[in-house]
């Protein structure tokens, strides 16, 4: 799998997260705002989704959820990507790891 910049930790699992139209986009911070956009308007050009972003969600099944954690064990630029069939977690202390973990999901949406 070729991913700019390559995680330092990866581990791959079986199953798959399919973004459908019922698929919804979530930020627990309005911090997270203008990156969550650039998520969400990649997600509506590529894929059937469309794009709105619900702050404060919880998310839940079929959702994309991204969490600014200031107290984190997270260096400001970590983040961690998980993705399991029921959605896709995007958690970072920093905005700037909101950035490259959201430039990691784009990348593997754009590899399907």
């Amino acid at each position: 799998m070729k991913l700019m910049p390559y995680p330092n930790k990866l581990i791959e699992r079986n199953g798959t997260f399919l973004i459908n139209s019922k698929t919804t986009l979530s930020i627990n911070s309005d911090r997270a705002q203008r990156l969550a956009k650039l998520l969400g308007d990649f997600l509506k050009e590529h894929s059937p989704i469309s794009g709105e972003i619900e702050v404060a969600g919880n998310g839940g099944k079929n959702s994309i959820n991204l969490f600014l954690i200031e107290q984190s064990n997270l260096p400001d630029e970590g983040y961690e990507l998980d993705i399991s069939s029921n959605d896709i977690r995007i958690i970072a202390k920093e905005l700037q790891g909101f950035f490259y973990g959201i430039t990691t999901c784009i990348q593997l949406v754009s590899s399907q």
